[in-house]
C-alpha cells in the first residue's frame, strides 16, 4: 500500500473545491482570522487525511466554535463541498442569544436531518443526547423538529452570499456564548 502524501487542510481545500466554493471558503477562513478564531497552525497542520479541522476559541470543550469539513466523497458532490458545523453544545443557547428573525430562519434552514452515511438515527452515537438535544428531536425558536442528526444538528453546506454572512453572524454569536460561559465560571 502506498503511503499517502501529507497535505495541509488548506491544500486539501484547494484540491477539492471549485473556484466559487474555494473563494467562499477562503472568505470564511479570512473572517475567522480577522476575528482571532483560528490559528494558522490549525490550517497548516500536515497529515494524510485532513478533511476536517476543529476551530477553538478556548481550549476546553466549551471553547469549540465549530468544525470545518471538506467533503471528498465524490459520489455525493462531484466537485467537492465544504461545510460549517457549529458546536452542538450551544444549540439550546441560541434561543436566548439570537433575536434577529432572519438569523433564526437561517438556523432553522440549516438543521441537519438524519441522512449521513444512510443513517436512520436508530444507531446514532453522535452525542446529541449528551448535550440535552434529545434523541433525534429538537425544539428551537418554538418549533419542533424530528429526525435531526445528534452529532451535527446544524450543518451549513457551501454557504455563499447572504448564507455566508449569516454563517459568520452565527459563529460570532457562538463566540459570545463562549465568552459568557467563561465569565460565569470565574
Amino acid at each position: 500500500m502506498a503511503k499517502r502524501e501529507k497535505r495541509t487542510f488548506l491544500e486539501f481545500a484547494h484540491e477539492l473545491l471549485d473556484k466559487d466554493k474555494i473563494d467562499n471558503f477562503l472568505d470564511f477562513i479570512q473572517f475567522l482570522k480577522n476575528n482571532q478564531l483560528v490559528k494558522e497552525s490549525q490550517l497548516t497542520l500536515t497529515k494524510s487525511t485532513s478533511y476536517s479541522t476543529m476551530i477553538h476559541y478556548t481550549k476546553d470543550i466549551n471553547g469549540k466554535i465549530c468544525a470545518l469539513n471538506l467533503n471528498s466523497i465524490k459520489r455525493y458532490k462531484p466537485d467537492g463541498s465544504w461545510s460549517i458545523a457549529p458546536n452542538n453544545i450551544f444549540f439550546n443557547a441560541y434561543e436566548n442569544y439570537v433575536t434577529d428573525e432572519k438569523l433564526q430562519e437561517f438556523i432553522i434552514n440549516s438543521i441537519n436531518f438524519i441522512k449521513c452515511r444512510g443513517c436512520d438515527g436508530s444507531n446514532c452515537n453522535g452525542g446529541g443526547e449528551h448535550f440535552g438535544l434529545g434523541k433525534n428531536n429538537l425544539t428551537i425558536f418554538g418549533k419542533n423538529f424530528k429526525n435531526v442528526c445528534n452529532g451535527s444538528p446544524l450543518l451549513i453546506i457551501n454557504p455563499s452570499g447572504e448564507a455566508l454572512e449569516y454563517a459568520k453572524k452565527l459563529i460570532l454569536t457562538t463566540k459570545d456564548i463562549i465568552i459568557d460561559i467563561s465569565k460565569n465560571k470565574t
